[in-house]
Protein backbone atom coordinates (compact mmCIF):
# COMPACT_ATOMS: atom_id res chain seq x y z
CA UNK A 1 0.00 0.00 0.00
CA UNK A 2 2.87 2.55 1.00
CA UNK A 3 4.65 1.91 -2.25
CA UNK A 4 1.48 2.21 -4.10
CA UNK A 5 1.13 5.61 -2.60
CA UNK A 6 4.47 6.77 -3.40
CA UNK A 7 3.91 6.07 -6.99
CA UNK A 8 0.79 8.12 -7.20
CA UNK A 9 2.01 10.96 -5.38
CA UNK A 10 5.58 10.97 -6.27
CA UNK A 11 6.09 9.14 -9.60
CA UNK A 12 2.93 10.46 -11.67
CA UNK A 13 4.06 11.50 -15.08
CA UNK A 14 1.69 13.59 -17.50
CA UNK A 15 -0.18 11.51 -19.31
CA UNK A 16 -1.30 11.77 -23.04
CA UNK A 17 -5.19 11.58 -23.65
CA UNK A 18 -7.21 8.75 -23.72
CA UNK A 19 -10.29 10.20 -25.46
CA UNK A 20 -9.99 12.32 -29.05
CA UNK A 21 -12.96 14.68 -27.21
CA UNK A 22 -12.54 18.07 -29.22
CA UNK A 23 -13.77 20.65 -27.58
CA UNK A 24 -13.32 24.57 -27.47
CA UNK A 25 -10.96 26.06 -25.09
CA UNK A 26 -11.17 29.26 -26.12
CA UNK A 27 -14.13 31.96 -27.99
CA UNK A 28 -14.37 35.33 -28.37
CA UNK A 29 -15.52 37.68 -30.96
CA UNK A 30 -12.84 39.37 -32.32
CA UNK A 31 -14.36 42.42 -33.19
CA UNK A 32 -14.46 43.20 -29.21
CA UNK A 33 -10.91 42.62 -28.37
CA UNK A 34 -9.06 45.35 -27.15
CA UNK A 35 -5.75 43.86 -26.36
CA UNK A 36 -3.82 40.92 -26.75
CA UNK A 37 -1.09 39.92 -23.46
CA UNK A 38 1.35 37.41 -24.15
CA UNK A 39 3.62 36.57 -21.83
CA UNK A 40 6.74 33.92 -21.56
CA UNK A 41 9.02 33.72 -18.56
CA UNK A 42 10.19 37.45 -17.88
CA UNK A 43 9.32 38.11 -21.62
CA UNK A 44 5.93 40.35 -22.51
CA UNK A 45 4.59 41.77 -25.46
CA UNK A 46 1.35 43.87 -25.31
CA UNK A 47 -0.65 43.92 -28.94
CA UNK A 48 -3.20 46.76 -28.63
CA UNK A 49 -6.25 47.58 -31.12
CA UNK A 50 -6.39 51.02 -32.38
CA UNK A 51 -9.13 51.65 -34.87
CA UNK A 52 -8.38 49.00 -37.20
CA UNK A 53 -4.63 49.06 -36.23
CA UNK A 54 -2.62 46.51 -34.59
CA UNK A 55 0.59 48.29 -32.11
CA UNK A 56 2.49 47.31 -29.91
CA UNK A 57 2.81 48.69 -26.56
CA UNK A 58 5.36 46.27 -24.99
CA UNK A 59 7.99 46.28 -25.84
CA UNK A 60 8.53 50.05 -27.24
CA UNK A 61 6.66 50.32 -30.77
CA UNK A 62 7.94 49.45 -33.84
CA UNK A 63 5.10 48.68 -37.18
CA UNK A 64 3.56 45.39 -36.88
CA UNK A 65 2.81 42.74 -39.90
CA UNK A 66 -0.87 43.22 -39.07
CA UNK A 67 -1.77 39.37 -41.33
CA UNK A 68 0.74 37.65 -38.53
CA UNK A 69 -1.77 39.66 -35.58
CA UNK A 70 -4.66 38.70 -37.82
CA UNK A 71 -3.88 35.36 -38.35
CA UNK A 72 -2.80 34.40 -34.73
CA UNK A 73 -5.79 36.39 -33.21
CA UNK A 74 -7.82 33.93 -35.89
CA UNK A 75 -6.42 30.71 -33.95
CA UNK A 76 -7.15 31.92 -30.28
CA UNK A 77 -10.63 33.30 -31.19
CA UNK A 78 -12.20 30.17 -31.82
CA UNK A 79 -9.78 27.57 -30.04
CA UNK A 80 -10.43 23.73 -30.38
CA UNK A 81 -8.22 21.16 -28.02
CA UNK A 82 -7.08 18.25 -29.71
CA UNK A 83 -8.33 16.52 -26.63
CA UNK A 84 -9.56 16.53 -23.16
CA UNK A 85 -7.43 15.08 -20.52
CA UNK A 86 -9.49 16.15 -17.47
CA UNK A 87 -12.81 16.87 -16.54
CA UNK A 88 -12.08 18.37 -13.63
CA UNK A 89 -8.24 18.72 -12.97
CA UNK A 90 -7.74 19.41 -9.30
CA UNK A 91 -5.73 22.74 -8.23
CA UNK A 92 -2.75 20.50 -6.67
CA UNK A 93 -2.14 18.15 -10.28
CA UNK A 94 -1.49 21.85 -12.05
CA UNK A 95 2.31 21.27 -11.38
CA UNK A 96 1.91 17.92 -13.07
CA UNK A 97 1.15 19.55 -16.52
CA UNK A 98 3.43 22.97 -15.99
CA UNK A 99 0.69 24.76 -15.53
CA UNK A 100 2.00 26.73 -11.88
CA UNK A 101 4.32 27.99 -14.20
CA UNK A 102 3.29 28.35 -17.56
CA UNK A 103 5.75 27.89 -20.80
CA UNK A 104 3.15 30.46 -21.73
CA UNK A 105 0.38 32.95 -20.65
CA UNK A 106 -1.90 34.30 -23.05
CA UNK A 107 -4.46 36.91 -22.01
CA UNK A 108 -7.29 38.36 -24.19
CA UNK A 109 -8.89 41.79 -23.08
CA UNK A 110 -12.48 42.66 -24.47
CA UNK A 111 -14.67 45.97 -24.85
CA UNK A 112 -17.42 43.83 -23.46
CA UNK A 113 -17.03 41.50 -20.52
CA UNK A 114 -14.20 39.88 -18.59
CA UNK A 115 -11.03 38.77 -19.89
CA UNK A 116 -9.98 35.56 -20.68
CA UNK A 117 -6.94 33.95 -20.20
CA UNK A 118 -5.15 30.93 -21.04
CA UNK A 119 -1.95 28.82 -19.52
CA UNK A 120 0.25 26.32 -21.56
CA UNK A 121 2.28 24.22 -19.66
CA UNK A 122 4.99 21.37 -20.86
CA UNK A 123 4.92 19.24 -23.88
CA UNK A 124 2.84 16.13 -23.68
CA UNK A 125 5.53 13.05 -23.50
CA UNK A 126 5.50 12.71 -27.50
CA UNK A 127 5.90 16.70 -27.93
CA UNK A 128 3.16 16.79 -30.20
CA UNK A 129 1.17 19.49 -28.23
CA UNK A 130 1.03 21.68 -25.09
CA UNK A 131 -1.30 21.03 -21.83
CA UNK A 132 -3.39 23.69 -21.38
CA UNK A 133 -6.21 25.56 -19.46
CA UNK A 134 -8.56 28.81 -19.48
CA UNK A 135 -8.32 29.89 -16.37
CA UNK A 136 -11.62 29.71 -14.01
CA UNK A 137 -12.57 26.37 -15.99
CA UNK A 138 -11.06 22.83 -14.70
CA UNK A 139 -10.95 21.07 -17.61
CA UNK A 140 -7.44 19.95 -19.04
CA UNK A 141 -6.70 20.32 -22.75
CA UNK A 142 -4.14 19.05 -25.18
CA UNK A 143 -3.26 21.64 -28.19
CA UNK A 144 -1.21 21.54 -30.66
CA UNK A 145 2.43 22.34 -30.31
CA UNK A 146 2.01 24.82 -33.47
CA UNK A 147 0.33 27.37 -31.35
CA UNK A 148 2.35 27.29 -28.66
CA UNK A 149 5.25 27.85 -31.45
CA UNK A 150 3.49 30.52 -33.01
CA UNK A 151 2.29 32.22 -30.43
CA UNK A 152 6.13 32.35 -28.43
CA UNK A 153 7.75 33.13 -31.57
CA UNK A 154 5.43 36.75 -31.39
CA UNK A 155 6.79 37.30 -27.86
CA UNK A 156 10.64 36.66 -29.08
CA UNK A 157 10.35 38.35 -32.38
CA UNK A 158 7.44 40.17 -32.89
CA UNK A 159 6.00 40.21 -36.21
CA UNK A 160 7.37 42.86 -38.31
CA UNK A 161 6.27 43.61 -42.13
CA UNK A 162 8.05 42.66 -44.67
CA UNK A 163 9.79 45.67 -46.83
CA UNK A 164 8.61 45.66 -50.17
CA UNK A 165 11.75 45.15 -52.20
CA UNK A 166 12.96 48.22 -54.54
CA UNK A 167 12.47 47.38 -58.02
CA UNK A 168 15.59 46.89 -59.59
CA UNK A 169 15.87 47.90 -63.20
CA UNK A 170 16.41 45.72 -65.89
CA UNK A 171 19.63 45.60 -68.33
CA UNK A 172 17.78 45.25 -71.60
CA UNK A 173 15.41 48.22 -70.14
CA UNK A 174 18.58 50.61 -69.44
CA UNK A 175 20.03 49.99 -72.96
CA UNK A 176 17.01 51.60 -74.86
Amino acid sequence: LAIGTYVVIFERKPIEPENNTQEKILTFDDTKVKSIELTSGDKQLILKKEGKLWKMENPPQIPLDQEKVESNLSRLKDWTSLSVVEANLPPTEMKNFGLQKPLLRIKVNLSEGPAKEVILGQPTPTGSGNYVMLLGSPKLFVTSAFIYDELHKMIVDPPKPTPTPKPIPSPIASKK
